[in-house]
Protein backbone atom coordinates (compact mmCIF):
# COMPACT_ATOMS: atom_id res chain seq x y z
CA UNK A 1 0.00 0.00 0.00
CA UNK A 2 2.82 2.51 0.61
CA UNK A 3 4.65 1.75 -2.65
CA UNK A 4 1.18 3.18 -4.29
CA UNK A 5 0.77 5.85 -1.78
CA UNK A 6 -2.66 4.33 -0.88
CA UNK A 7 -4.16 4.24 -4.10
CA UNK A 8 -4.85 0.40 -3.68
CA UNK A 9 -8.78 -1.05 -3.72
CA UNK A 10 -10.08 -4.94 -3.24
CA UNK A 11 -12.44 -6.42 -5.16
CA UNK A 12 -15.15 -8.17 -3.62
CA UNK A 13 -17.25 -10.61 -5.41
CA UNK A 14 -19.77 -13.31 -5.80
CA UNK A 15 -17.76 -16.53 -6.99
CA UNK A 16 -20.13 -19.78 -6.93
CA UNK A 17 -23.19 -18.44 -8.74
CA UNK A 18 -21.95 -15.82 -10.75
CA UNK A 19 -19.18 -16.40 -13.73
CA UNK A 20 -15.85 -14.71 -13.69
CA UNK A 21 -16.55 -13.06 -16.69
CA UNK A 22 -19.48 -11.35 -15.09
CA UNK A 23 -17.68 -10.16 -12.51
CA UNK A 24 -15.12 -8.49 -14.64
CA UNK A 25 -17.85 -7.15 -16.98
CA UNK A 26 -19.35 -5.64 -13.14
CA UNK A 27 -16.46 -4.16 -11.96
CA UNK A 28 -15.48 -2.76 -15.56
CA UNK A 29 -19.13 -0.70 -15.66
CA UNK A 30 -18.34 0.44 -12.25
CA UNK A 31 -14.59 1.47 -13.51
CA UNK A 32 -16.10 3.41 -16.76
CA UNK A 33 -17.58 6.09 -14.48
CA UNK A 34 -14.92 6.78 -12.39
CA UNK A 35 -12.60 8.60 -15.50
CA UNK A 36 -9.20 9.27 -16.54
CA UNK A 37 -7.00 5.88 -17.97
CA UNK A 38 -6.01 3.80 -15.20
CA UNK A 39 -3.32 1.60 -14.53
CA UNK A 40 -2.97 -1.51 -12.46
CA UNK A 41 -1.21 -4.40 -10.69
CA UNK A 42 -3.65 -6.96 -9.65
CA UNK A 43 -2.86 -9.30 -6.52
CA UNK A 44 -5.53 -11.65 -7.13
CA UNK A 45 -6.35 -14.86 -4.74
CA UNK A 46 -7.43 -18.56 -6.17
CA UNK A 47 -10.32 -18.17 -8.29
CA UNK A 48 -10.25 -14.13 -8.27
CA UNK A 49 -7.17 -14.27 -10.50
CA UNK A 50 -9.59 -15.69 -13.52
CA UNK A 51 -11.39 -12.60 -13.08
CA UNK A 52 -7.94 -10.69 -13.01
CA UNK A 53 -7.25 -12.71 -16.57
CA UNK A 54 -10.90 -11.45 -17.80
CA UNK A 55 -9.50 -7.66 -17.52
CA UNK A 56 -6.32 -8.06 -18.93
CA UNK A 57 -6.90 -10.89 -22.03
CA UNK A 58 -10.91 -9.77 -22.94
CA UNK A 59 -10.85 -6.71 -25.13
CA UNK A 60 -10.20 -3.94 -22.26
CA UNK A 61 -11.71 -1.05 -21.04
CA UNK A 62 -10.64 1.95 -22.83
CA UNK A 63 -8.08 3.71 -20.53
CA UNK A 64 -7.76 0.69 -18.45
CA UNK A 65 -3.98 -0.92 -18.57
CA UNK A 66 -3.62 -4.00 -16.67
CA UNK A 67 0.30 -3.97 -16.08
CA UNK A 68 1.01 -7.49 -14.02
CA UNK A 69 -0.93 -9.67 -12.13
CA UNK A 70 0.68 -11.56 -8.83
CA UNK A 71 -1.57 -15.08 -8.98
CA UNK A 72 -1.72 -16.81 -5.66
CA UNK A 73 -3.27 -20.39 -4.97
CA UNK A 74 -4.73 -19.64 -8.78
CA UNK A 75 -7.04 -22.42 -10.44
CA UNK A 76 -5.75 -21.66 -13.66
CA UNK A 77 -6.12 -25.20 -15.21
CA UNK A 78 -9.27 -25.89 -12.98
CA UNK A 79 -9.42 -27.74 -9.57
CA UNK A 80 -10.87 -31.17 -8.73
CA UNK A 81 -13.06 -30.04 -6.21
CA UNK A 82 -14.83 -27.99 -8.88
CA UNK A 83 -15.33 -30.81 -10.89
CA UNK A 84 -18.94 -32.63 -10.88
CA UNK A 85 -17.47 -35.83 -11.88
CA UNK A 86 -15.14 -36.76 -9.05
CA UNK A 87 -17.59 -36.41 -6.43
CA UNK A 88 -20.00 -38.31 -8.20
CA UNK A 89 -17.63 -40.96 -8.45
CA UNK A 90 -16.66 -40.46 -4.44
CA UNK A 91 -20.21 -40.87 -3.70
CA UNK A 92 -20.97 -43.89 -5.84
CA UNK A 93 -18.15 -46.07 -3.96
CA UNK A 94 -19.71 -44.60 -0.80
CA UNK A 95 -22.83 -45.57 -1.82
CA UNK A 96 -21.89 -48.91 -2.59
CA UNK A 97 -20.32 -49.54 0.56
CA UNK A 98 -23.41 -48.33 2.20
CA UNK A 99 -25.35 -50.42 0.36
CA UNK A 100 -23.64 -53.85 1.61
CA UNK A 101 -23.92 -52.70 5.65
CA UNK A 102 -26.74 -53.85 8.14
CA UNK A 103 -29.54 -51.53 7.33
CA UNK A 104 -27.32 -49.71 4.39
CA UNK A 105 -30.46 -48.97 2.67
CA UNK A 106 -31.41 -46.17 3.55
CA UNK A 107 -27.95 -44.60 3.72
CA UNK A 108 -27.40 -45.89 0.02
CA UNK A 109 -30.94 -44.28 -0.48
CA UNK A 110 -29.99 -40.50 1.01
CA UNK A 111 -26.39 -40.74 -0.93
CA UNK A 112 -28.55 -41.24 -4.38
CA UNK A 113 -30.22 -38.51 -3.37
CA UNK A 114 -27.24 -36.09 -2.89
CA UNK A 115 -26.00 -37.59 -6.11
CA UNK A 116 -28.90 -36.60 -8.51
CA UNK A 117 -29.98 -33.08 -6.38
CA UNK A 118 -26.57 -31.50 -4.59
CA UNK A 119 -24.29 -32.82 -8.10
CA UNK A 120 -27.22 -32.56 -11.00
CA UNK A 121 -29.34 -29.89 -9.88
CA UNK A 122 -27.40 -27.23 -7.60
CA UNK A 123 -24.30 -28.02 -9.44
CA UNK A 124 -25.79 -26.66 -12.91
CA UNK A 125 -26.81 -23.26 -11.56
CA UNK A 126 -23.39 -22.62 -10.01
CA UNK A 127 -21.42 -21.08 -13.01
CA UNK A 128 -18.59 -19.77 -11.11
CA UNK A 129 -17.58 -22.99 -9.27
CA UNK A 130 -18.23 -24.75 -12.69
CA UNK A 131 -15.71 -22.02 -14.17
CA UNK A 132 -13.33 -23.70 -11.87
CA UNK A 133 -13.76 -27.18 -13.59
CA UNK A 134 -10.80 -28.87 -15.18
CA UNK A 135 -10.54 -29.39 -19.15
CA UNK A 136 -13.93 -27.66 -18.56
CA UNK A 137 -15.08 -25.60 -21.55
CA UNK A 138 -14.40 -22.03 -20.12
CA UNK A 139 -11.20 -22.74 -19.28
CA UNK A 140 -10.27 -23.88 -21.95
CA UNK A 141 -11.76 -20.81 -24.06
CA UNK A 142 -9.79 -18.62 -21.18
CA UNK A 143 -6.74 -20.37 -21.70
CA UNK A 144 -6.52 -19.93 -25.81
CA UNK A 145 -6.85 -16.46 -25.67
CA UNK A 146 -4.26 -14.45 -26.70
CA UNK A 147 -1.69 -12.52 -23.22
CA UNK A 148 -1.02 -9.07 -23.89
CA UNK A 149 2.93 -8.45 -24.35
CA UNK A 150 3.81 -6.16 -21.78
CA UNK A 151 1.92 -7.92 -19.55
CA UNK A 152 3.66 -9.06 -16.23
CA UNK A 153 2.98 -12.74 -14.59
CA UNK A 154 3.86 -13.91 -11.46
CA UNK A 155 2.57 -17.05 -8.99
CA UNK A 156 2.54 -17.87 -6.06
CA UNK A 157 1.62 -21.79 -5.47
CA UNK A 158 1.73 -24.40 -2.18
CA UNK A 159 2.03 -27.92 -1.63
CA UNK A 160 0.62 -28.69 2.24
CA UNK A 161 1.86 -31.18 3.94
CA UNK A 162 1.00 -31.56 7.80
CA UNK A 163 3.75 -31.40 10.21
CA UNK A 164 5.31 -34.58 11.70
CA UNK A 165 3.55 -34.04 15.06
CA UNK A 166 0.13 -32.95 13.35
CA UNK A 167 -1.41 -35.76 14.16
CA UNK A 168 -3.95 -38.58 12.74
CA UNK A 169 -6.42 -36.41 11.92
CA UNK A 170 -4.11 -33.68 9.78
CA UNK A 171 -2.34 -36.88 8.35
CA UNK A 172 -4.97 -38.12 7.23
CA UNK A 173 -6.80 -34.84 6.10
CA UNK A 174 -4.03 -34.52 4.13
CA UNK A 175 -3.49 -38.02 2.63
CA UNK A 176 -7.47 -38.42 1.72
CA UNK A 177 -7.54 -35.11 0.00
CA UNK A 178 -4.14 -35.93 -1.93
CA UNK A 179 -5.64 -39.30 -3.08
CA UNK A 180 -9.20 -37.03 -4.20
CA UNK A 181 -6.53 -34.76 -6.52
CA UNK A 182 -5.41 -37.62 -7.96
CA UNK A 183 -1.80 -37.76 -6.12
CA UNK A 184 -0.67 -34.46 -7.52
CA UNK A 185 0.06 -32.09 -5.17
CA UNK A 186 -1.84 -29.41 -3.61
CA UNK A 187 -2.63 -27.29 -0.99
CA UNK A 188 -6.07 -28.69 -0.09
CA UNK A 189 -8.20 -26.35 -2.55
CA UNK A 190 -5.65 -26.35 -5.84
CA UNK A 191 -3.37 -28.47 -7.25
CA UNK A 192 0.06 -26.47 -6.90
CA UNK A 193 0.90 -26.62 -10.83
CA UNK A 194 -2.63 -25.70 -11.83
CA UNK A 195 -1.26 -22.20 -10.89
CA UNK A 196 0.42 -22.55 -14.28
CA UNK A 197 -1.00 -23.10 -17.74
CA UNK A 198 1.08 -24.47 -20.34
CA UNK A 199 -1.26 -24.52 -23.31
CA UNK A 200 -3.21 -21.43 -25.42
CA UNK A 201 0.33 -19.61 -25.25
CA UNK A 202 -0.08 -18.07 -21.49
CA UNK A 203 2.21 -18.92 -18.73
CA UNK A 204 3.64 -17.74 -15.71
CA UNK A 205 6.55 -17.62 -13.72
CA UNK A 206 6.46 -20.07 -11.00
Amino acid sequence: NRAYGGRTFAFDHPTLAVSPQENARWLLTELAGRGGPLEVDILAHSRGGLVARELAQRPPLPGLTVRSITFVGTPNNGTPLADPRLPKGLLDSLTNLAAMAPGGELIALVLELVKDVVLGSVLSGLEGLVAMTPRGRYLEELNALPVPERLDLRAVAADFEPRSDAGLVSTAHDRLTDTYFGGVRNDLIVPTLSTVVTGGGFGVRA
